[in-house]
């Protein structure tokens, strides 16, 4: 994961304070200059092409802007790297002329915008910019709800490239890592703090007192069949939930075991003559390890050492009972190495 460091004007700021962020950032070493430009911005659009004189980083410019279209000419002619157009602010997004930008362009959108305005774009940029705070304010704070966004935009577009911007911190940072964020913008963050050096190595800090419910799959997200499901309905909970395994569930809905790729070649071998009729209460593995999800990362991984055994997932249960939270995909988890 990159972090883009982010310069906003605001109305105390002029372009040689931005100057000296950006001189900031390249020492910290992040990996973009990311820099906000509104209407009413009291710096111009042309500190931009001052900005690509004074630093060799990719450069991205977040329009939040009614005519991005209008900035195109100049972040084309200072060699801007990336443009991530605001979809609510626009007037219109129009990818046709929008692509006319040479670079990297990409959809920032807010939270609370409707998937289905979303999905007839995506496909049209190379990225996408979640906004988890308002567009153009500094130093607010993440939603953690945002989580579930990221998990389904994930499921639908496993490929795109996705930037989230507002309110990261590092243990923010560490749940974004977890769910596959290629980039994020942080900007308030790195500046409060003793050094951008010191708070830039805080974003990329595996922290393993992270509790689990903020890295686990989500119930409604959760590859789920009951005890009586024939082998068909397993495979497709296993290919539909994309993490090796499914939970098998009793009568009550609590959980009854897990059928991981592993369960599910050996109940095949133990059956090979009567295929059609066995049941995933037959291939599931009633005793699998489970963690709660008050519990926290670095207890998940005592507790896979101490079993011994191969694991890659872990169901998630409400504390004190065997009702499913979630599960943790061990695999995800090797994003925050």
């Amino acid at each position: 994961m990159q972090i883009a460091g982010s310069v906003l004007a605001t109305e105390r700021s002029n372009a040689e304070q931005v100057f000296g962020l950006v001189r900031q950032l390249e020492q910290a070493r992040v990996e973009i200059i990311h820099y906000d430009h509104m209407d009413r911005a009291p710096l111009e659009l042309s500190t931009v092409s001052r900005l690509r004189r004074i630093t060799g980083l990719p450069l991205e410019v977040h329009l939040v802007t009614r005519h991005p279209e209008r900035c195109l000419p100049l972040l084309a002619e200072a060699r801007v790297d990336y443009c991530a157009v605001q979809l609510e602010t626009a007037e219109s997004f129009d990818l046709r002329r929008l692509r006319a930008f040479p670079g990297r362009l990409g959809l920032a959108v807010r939270t609370d915008t409707p998937v289905r305005r979303i999905e007839a774009l995506v496909h049209g940029v190379d990225y996408v910019l979640l906004m988890t705070t308002t567009p153009g304010r500094s130093g607010g704070s993440f939603d953690t709800t945002v989580f579930d966004r990221i998990r389904a935009f994930r499921l639908r577009h496993p490929r795109m490239p996705l930037h989230v911007d507002g309110g990261v911190d590092a243990d923010v940072s560490s749940a974004l890592r977890v769910l596959g964020v290629n980039v994020i913008v942080s900007g308030s963050f790195l500046f409060r703090g003793q050094s951008v050096v010191h708070r830039k190595m805080d974003l990329l800090r595996a922290n393993a007192d992270l509790g689990l419910e903020w890295v686990m799959m989500p119930r409604a997200a959760v590859p789920l069949v009951d005890t009586g499901a024939p082998l068909d309905a397993v495979v497709r909970s296993m290919v539909r939930g994309r993490v090796g395994a499914t939970l098998v569930l009793d009568d009550e809905g609590s959980l009854a075991g897990l059928i991981t790729d592993g369960d599910l070649r050996e109940a095949l071998l133990r059956r090979d003559d009567a295929l059609a009729g066995i049941t995933a209460a037959e291939m599931m593995n009633p005793r699998p390890l489970t963690v709660s999800r008050d519990q926290s990362l670095r207890q998940l991984i005592r507790a896979v050492e101490a079993s011994g055994r191969p694991i890659l997932v872990v169901p998630v249960t409400e504390a004190g009972s065997r009702h499913y939270a979630g599960c943790i995909s061990l695999h995800n988890l090797l994003r925050l190495l």
